[in-house]
């Protein structure tokens, strides 16, 4: 009997695997990036081909069950998923979470980062700590992408403060959100410097400052404690590898990352490395 559980298990995973990525790919303007394996604290991170200014992406966490449910039903079971995420985050993008059931077509969604607007006007990501599933189609996905476009477009095209129209909150009133939001402020971020050797590698100082700004405009909580450093070294077989080391001034404490050049060209995978560190120095194990 456990035997059978474990497969079924692993066939209602592998198969919302498989429905994640033909709702995703059927869509030729959405490049997903399968993070299995990763403990990131979600399964895809999807990246918008849309032509707008910006890295524009948002996140995919999947959950599954062999039985049909209702939304009232999914809305209880995945309570404590959300809740679970929360170790994870806040995280710096939209991001939904997929519930699919194996015995009948019927699939769900919920916000874990939601897009929502303060009544100042202003735009703000919310971290949920409750489900409020709603049925999950193509044109669900067509609203939850048109919704992480107009983030990304008060998040990049609207000076600090300016008042936006933005999607209307269509989550049930008992919804309360976990009190983490990223909201564009004044940026009161980590200062970045970088080396001398690093500043004679054109290319790889360039990235660097990508990723620098790329932190500094998406991190949600303030860090005017922090400073990093950019610096380039050589491993063993003389390839470059470029060092960043965070230091906060509060705790005295520093950790560092190294990437390979193909590494850096990737400002939200340097963020992913970034996050990490901020916690081994801020929460040491």
């Amino acid at each position: 009997m456990a035997e059978s559980v474990t497969e079924r298990a692993r066939f209602t995973e592998m198969r919302a695997r498989a429905l994640t990525n033909v709702l995703l790919t059927g869509r030729d303007d959405l490049l997903v990036q399968d993070l299995n394996g990763a403990d990131y604290g979600i399964d895809y991170l999807v990246t918008l081909r849309s032509g707008k200014p910006g890295l524009r992406q948002f996140a995919v966490e999947l959950r599954a069950t062999h039985a049909p449910v209702t939304a009232d039903t999914a809305n209880r079971v995945l309570k404590s998923a959300l809740q679970g995420m929360v170790r994870y985050g806040p995280f710096p993008y939209p991001t939904v979470l997929f519930y699919f059931t194996m015995m009948e077509s019927q699939s769900w969604y919920t916000w874990v980062m939601e897009p929502v607007n303060r009544k100042d006007g202003t735009l703000t990501l919310e971290m949920q700590e409750e489900a409020d599933c709603r049925p999950l189609n193509e044109k669900a996905l067509n609203q939850i992408v048109a919704c992480v476009n107009l983030w990304y477009d008060f998040a990049f095209g609207t000076k600090p403060g300016s008042k936006v129209t933005g999607p209307p909150r269509t989550t049930k009133g008992g919804v309360r959100s976990v009190k983490s939001d990223v909201v564009i402020t004044e940026i009161d971020s980590v200062t970045f410097d970088y080396s001398e050797v690093l500043l004679q590698a054109r290319e790889q100082l360039a990235a660097a400052q990508r990723c620098s700004n790329y932190i500094v405009k998406t991190y949600p909580t303030p860090l005017r404690t922090l400073t990093g450093l950019w610096d380039r070294e050589e491993d063993e077989k003389r390839r470059a590898v470029i060092t960043l080391t965070i230091t906060d001034a509060a705790t005295k404490k520093s950790a560092i990352a190294r990437f390979t050049t193909q590494d850096i060209q990737s400002p939200a995978h340097v963020y992913q490395r970034f996050h990490n560190l901020l916690g081994e120095i801020r929460n040491p194990g």
